[in-house]
């Protein structure tokens, strides 16, 4: 993480982040507009990666998106699409803070 980004040094979550390398599909408007990789996810957001295939040019901040990914846990894989704002974009990637999470969710 580039914590000489002032945006990304006043990131505060209240849950621990957990580290991953899962795909995310990022979806605006119900459309589909890029596929990345998450770098690290908690109950309140999400972090991908700056290797984003697709129409990028829509991921700024203040942008409300839609992130589709499967969480796997040894006994199954649940699949989710979570609404998001994109609250920073750097030379690292983009981070979206969740508007609806449960903490069922990621038990």
């Amino acid at each position: 993480m580039n914590t000489s980004n002032p945006e990304v040094i006043n990131e505060h979550r209240w849950s621990e982040r957990q580290a991953v390398d899962f795909p995310v599909k990022v979806y605006r408007n119900g459309q589909f507009i890029a596929d990345s990789v998450i770098n690290d996810i908690s109950l309140e957001g999400v972090f991908f990666n700056n290797k984003i295939s697709g129409d990028e040019q829509t991921i700024f901040p203040n942008t409300y998106i839609e992130v589709e990914f499967d969480l796997a846990s040894s006994k199954e894989s649940i699949h989710y699409r979570l609404p998001a704002l994109v609250r920073h974009r750097s030379e690292e990637g983009v981070g979206a803070m969740f508007l609806h999470f449960s903490t069922g969710t990621f038990r």
